[in-house]
């Protein structure tokens, strides 16, 4: 039993969806399109979606990058509130969360990382208004008042580095506005759920200082039962406010700054599945229950415990599980024009923390399992670009950046003090017993990072159809780290503390072709690295904390922008590859007599697959999108635990998703119209872990939404009714497999929830 403990408590790292898809458009950043109840089209066809992907404001479809664009007031439609609910609205991404406040794991075209651990950065950034999120809570985000998300797909390391092998996604706040502006939607619905969110925006001294106050409120009753105390359990309240300040004290001097802060707070649950045979006919060949049996009385916990209530959202929990997060925002982003050439300064603050109390990790009224989880972040960045205006045949952007964060944080796992009665004695008062795992473990663990780079990139047309680019940056981490494991919280068992740095180089060759003025293909060949560093999670052995290596990328991509039929038809195709070396994993290790995880440099990876985006509007104020995304994902030359898990596939990487959608407002009159939204996507079934194991394993989904509401006095009032996960689709959104204990904890998503709205703009 105690080695297999190590590794199967170690492996909950991996542990600690619900969406909408929709219509993919956006504006320019300086319209206040938040603060807009709806979009129409105009008679010319599908509006025109600027970007910032390449550090300046570009027609989307003149960026040679897959980029999905989703504008503030679609968001605002669907009810995406942060980042784990952009899941379905775009193509080959992925985000996984046990709770709406938990911290989010992100992939991209399969690439991410399971590991939430302080010391740990995912290859998928997240950027709010120019600066890099490094703290959980702030990757959370909280979608107020936005202009657009940008979600660019593929590795970005010459522009944004940090780690951007798998992707990057941009959060760009709405703009503050010289007129008066604001609006204010209250929306109500199931679960005595409340939303309140709004924003006001104008001069302050016109031509000089422009403000926009923002901010939102949300609470939802608690949906599952404890059924041992009738406490209500996974509800949710989250509360948001930001003040963005527009200074242009001299015609070529303009600054934009943004103060924000974000607070969550829930209740966690899992839903557990025993693994223990009561009835050998219920036991496969790993000894543990086959899934045919789960949730009868053939399968338990270790100690006999199984929930047959096949309800989700209803369970015997020996204590619940308050999960919250806090996060403070500053930035400013001051751009002074020289001529045809602009010096941009991005500097970024961001404080976050996060925390989850007393989680019953094993979902039972016996305590097997608690954990604890504090962690907080604060970081500071400074970034210096110097760029041409793009006008010319030359566009070119040079720059310098610097990152500090310091990150801490103090866990523990508490092991089977449910026994612990069994084990008190007058000498042993605590009933203490190592040999046993009936102990508690804790594991205070901190790490300072320097980051350090430099960069280039031009675009050069050799004529006016035919564009070269490249790229290159070169980056450095200097990392010190700290790791303490601690018995009874006081006990030193042993500790680690090491200093490394991590550079590398990342690059990004491409070509584009203008087939015609709305028409243009490109292939680009970009190298990324994803910075080497230390474990963090639960260590039983010191080779755990030993560092691990850069990861590095080689990634090739063509694809397509054709805007057709007078602006009626957008229709974007990508097609990549990706080589990956390297690769950070969790790998099963023997020690001796031991077997521990790591996490390590265990595998080569390689993906490749399709995504195609495909926008209609045929008619005024009518938008039909259907996006789909194929992906091939597998693990070359890895092995775990001496097992060979070459050509498993990644963990969440769907091998199909699709996501469709329409949007249609419609004018009656000059006082009169109607505003309705429609949205479905699917997403085949995924691999929460390296083996593939078939019991965890999630199915292929559906989910369904949508909004209908009118509006009236030209569109300052709007009122309707909504729905998410239309058809009530239950499915898992994380897993922790704790063999050890006897049981699998799932994170389900959210039920169906239907609501109203009313919304006035003034």
């Amino acid at each position: 039993m105690r080695t297999l403990w190590l590794w199967s408590a170690a492996s909950l790292s991996a542990s600690m969806l619900s969406g909408a898809a929709m219509a993919q458009t956006a504006v320019a950043p300086d319209e206040p399109t938040a603060a807009s109840p709806r979009s129409t089209n105009e008679p010319g066809g599908v509006e025109e979606v600027v970007v910032t992907a390449q550090r300046r404001e570009e027609n989307l479809q003149n960026v040679p990058i897959a980029v999905t664009a989703v504008s503030g007031e679609k968001l605002t439609a669907l009810g995406v509130r942060n980042v784990s609910d952009l899941s379905t609205t775009t193509p080959s991404l992925v985000v996984r969360v046990s709770d709406p406040t938990s911290v989010p794991q992100i992939f991209i075209r399969g690439v991410g990382s399971s590991d939430f651990n302080v010391t740990s950065s995912s290859p998928v950034t997240v950027y709010a208004d120019g600066v890099y999120i490094n703290s959980q809570a702030g990757q959370i985000g909280a979608y107020t008042d936005l202009a657009r998300v940008e979600v660019l797909r593929g590795p970005q390391g010459t522009l944004y580095g940090r780690n951007t092998t798998g992707g990057a996604i941009n959060v760009i706040s709405a703009r503050p506005t010289w007129e008066p502006d604001g609006y204010f939607q209250l929306d109500v619905g199931t679960f005595n759920q409340v939303n309140a969110t709004g924003a006001v925006s104008g001069a302050v001294i016109p031509g000089l200082l422009a403000v926009r106050a923002s901010g939102s409120y949300l609470y939802r009753d608690g949906y599952a039962i404890n059924e041992l105390n009738g406490q209500r359990l996974r509800g949710l309240r989250k509360a948001d406010g930001r003040l963005s300040f527009l200074f242009t004290p001299a015609p070529d001097l303009e600054v934009l700054a943004h103060v924000a802060w974000s607070e969550a707070d829930s209740t966690l649950a899992y839903t557990p599945v025993g693994l223990i045979p009561r009835n050998p006919a219920a036991a496969g060949a790993n000894g543990l229950c086959t899934a045919a049996y789960y949730n009868t009385p053939a399968c338990t916990d270790i100690l006999g415990y199984v929930d047959t209530d096949p309800n989700p959202d209803r369970g015997r929990y020996y204590a619940a599980t308050p999960v919250s997060s806090r996060d403070f925002r500053a930035d400013m982003t001051a751009t002074w024009t020289l001529g045809k050439v602009a010096l941009v300064s991005v500097t970024g603050y961001d404080f976050g923390r996060t925390s989850q109390a007393a989680t019953d990790v094993t979902a039972g009224p016996d305590q097997l399992l608690t954990a604890t989880y504090f962690a907080r972040d604060r970081s500071v960045s400074q970034e210096l670009r110097l760029q041409s205006d793009g006008g010319g045949p030359l566009k070119w952007v040079i720059g310098g950046y610097y990152l500090n964060v310091q990150s801490s944080a103090a866990q523990s796992f508490d092991v089977l003090r449910v026994l612990r009665p069994l084990f008190t004695t007058p000498a042993n008062p605590t009933g203490l017993s190592v040999a046993d795992n009936v102990a508690l473990y804790s594991y205070p663990v901190s790490q300072k990072l320097d980051s350090y780079a430099a960069f280039g990139q031009l675009d050069y047309a050799l004529t006016d159809k035919l564009t070269l680019t490249g790229g290159l940056r070169y980056s450095r981490d200097d990392k010190r780290f700290d790791y303490r494991l601690l018995l009874e919280n006081v006990v030193p068992v042993f500790g680690s503390n090491q200093s490394r740095s991590f550079g590398d180089w990342s690059w990004r060759a491409g070509v584009e072709y203008k087939l015609a003025p709305a028409a243009m293909v490109y292939a680009t060949y970009n190298r990324g690295f994803r910075s080497g560093g230390f474990f963090g999670g639960f260590a039983t052995d010191p080779a755990q904390l030993q560092p691990y290596r850069n990861e590095t990328v080689n990634a090739y991509e063509a694809g397509t922008k054709l805007t057709l039929l007078d602006r009626k038809v957008r229709f974007n195709l990508s097609g990549f590859f990706y080589d990956y070396r390297d690769l950070q994993v969790f790998s099963i290790q023997p020690r001796g007599n031991l077997t521990i995880q790591v996490l390590t440099n265990a595998a080569n990876a390689r993906m490749y697959g399709g995504e195609a985006e495909l926008t209609i509007a045929p008619l005024k104020g009518l938008q039909i999108v259907n996006t789909i995304s194929l992906l091939h994902s597998e693990y070359l030359d890895f092995q775990s635990a001496g097992v060979d898990l070459s050509g498993n596939r990644l963990t969440n990487a769907p091998a199909f998703t699709y996501s469709g959608g329409i949007v249609y407002n419609h004018d009656f009159s000059a006082h009169l119209g109607m505003e309705a939204t429609l949205n479905g996507s699917y997403r085949s079934s995924t691999f929460f872990t390296t083996d593939n194991n078939p019991a965890l394993r999630q199915k292929g989904f559906w989910l369904a939404g949508g909004r209908v509401g009118l509006t009236t006095g030209e569109g300052r009032l709007s009122f309707g009714i909504w729905a998410q996960n239309l058809f009530d689709k239950r499915y898992a959104t994380n897993v922790t497999p704790l063999e050890t204990f006897g049981v699998y904890s799932f994170a389900p998503n959210d039920p169906r929830t239907i609501g109203g709205y009313i919304r006035t703009r003034f």
